[in-house]
């Protein structure tokens, strides 16, 4: 790959000079001539053959073995990498053919690689996708376009990404993060697939990162911490709190959560399957001070479809909230206290009152037993030596003989 060709003839001879190379002692020969807008171009001659002179092209040229074995030159971009990146590209293309397979378009191969991402987001918008989730498609590939140098749809390669993935400004995101780039790309890519701008998938031998580790670990309150945040806490976001605390609900759930869905009579809370994380209908029941608590809070004839929550804390509230109280956001171990760590102190509540495991994943809507006691239990603060304890005592004799 070069961006010299020698393609033109040189000027007549009285426009040829001689000038000594610098850090040599010997002269190479070059031409001078004026362009068409009247500027003076200098390039040196070609060693082979002096009638003509080496000019430097805007972009790169690169050579690759076609389908029928022959060595062709094809036109690249202005930066290096992507044209490395196209070459690869042809020769895999010419193997394919050689081998019978299909091959993508090439006129689309090379559209714009932004262009086909908005014709991505717009097909996910036709299938009814949410918006928030075509936006964070939309975000990824075109962050991964600019920084992995995809200039065109058929740049993409499986080794850049593997290499941005690396990086270390990257591998301070946690491995869901990372996870959640891999699949973008790759279900966007079948989608180039299937839509002829791809013969084949580039990412799947992408490996995903293992979650085992998360870098992102929340921690359950202590009593104390409960009693100080519902004391500091105004009265609306006191009453969200206490919600959370005592059902587990999600930050979404409960700003989807209905007057229509609260049941003070029955004393439990009908969740529709629209507004769940697993989008499936669950009941879940009341405990006697939060059934005080929204019955205080519920208006006169109110509609049901009238929000209980008008306003769930977003993030800043959240930790001002925790300040005013004298919360850490981190605790010395490095977890943190985040709004869903509400929903890991109930988990771990319910551990601590002695409910079974079976009835605690039912309340915490889990399919895992696993994602229960290994995820949302907080261990340490289970009274784990109180229970041994209860252990009965072993043995007849008595002393230490």
């Amino acid at each position: 790959m070069d961006r010299l060709q020698e393609d033109r003839q040189a000027p007549p001879p009285s426009g040829r000079h001689r000038r000594a190379a610098q850090g040599e002692g010997e002269a190479k020969p070059f031409a001078v001539f004026v362009d068409g807008r009247g500027r003076k171009q200098t390039y040196p001659l070609a060693e082979d053959d002096p009638g003509k002179m080496l000019v430097e092209r805007p972009c790169w040229y690169f050579d690759f073995t076609g389908p029928d074995g022959k060595t062709r030159t094809e036109k690249g971009y202005t930066d290096k990498k992507s044209t490395e990146q196209l070459a690869e590209q042809r020769e895999l293309e010419a193997a394919r053919q050689r081998d019978g397979l299909p091959v993508a378009d090439r006129q689309k191969n090379r559209t714009v690689f932004a262009e086909v991402v908005s014709a991505y987001a717009a097909d996910l918008e036709r299938k009814g996708r949410a918006t928030k989730y075509v936006k964070n498609c939309k975000n990824r590939l075109t962050l991964l376009g600019e920084e992995c140098h995809w200039p065109t749809i058929g740049t993409m390669r499986g080794e850049a990404l593997t290499a941005w993935l690396g990086m270390s400004s990257q591998r301070e995101r946690a491995p869901r993060t990372i996870n959640q780039f891999i699949e973008t790309a790759r279900t966007f890519a079948e989608w180039c697939v299937d839509n002829d701008y791809l013969a084949g998938n580039p990412f799947t031998r992408v490996q995903k990162s293992s979650d085992n580790d998360p870098k992102r670990v929340r921690r359950a309150f202590t009593l104390d911490e409960i009693n100080r945040l519902l004391d500091h806490a105004p009265t609306g976001r006191r009453l969200v709190y206490l919600t959370a605390l005592l059902t587990g609900l999600r930050r979404k759930e409960l700003k989807r959560l209905c007057w229509g869905s609260v049941d003070l009579e029955g004393r439990c809370i009908r969740l529709k399957a629209k507004d769940t994380k697993a989008k499936r209908p669950d009941v879940l029941p009341l405990h006697p001070q939060l059934v005080e608590a929204l019955a205080a809070a519920r208006p006169e004839c109110v509609h049901p479809a009238t929000p209980v929550f008008p306003h769930v804390p977003k993030f800043d509230t959240w930790t001002r909230d925790l300040a005013g109280a004298g919360i850490p956001y981190l605790d010395p171990q490095g977890r943190m206290a985040g709004f869903h760590s509400l929903r890991v102190t109930y988990c771990t509540l319910l551990g601590r009152a002695g409910v079974s495991v079976r009835d605690t994943m039912q309340l915490m809507r889990h399919t895992s037993e696993r994602l229960t006691l290994e995820i949302y239990t907080d261990y340490n603060l289970l009274d784990v030596s109180g229970s041994v304890a209860q252990l009965p005592n072993l043995g007849t004799r008595t002393g230490t003989g």
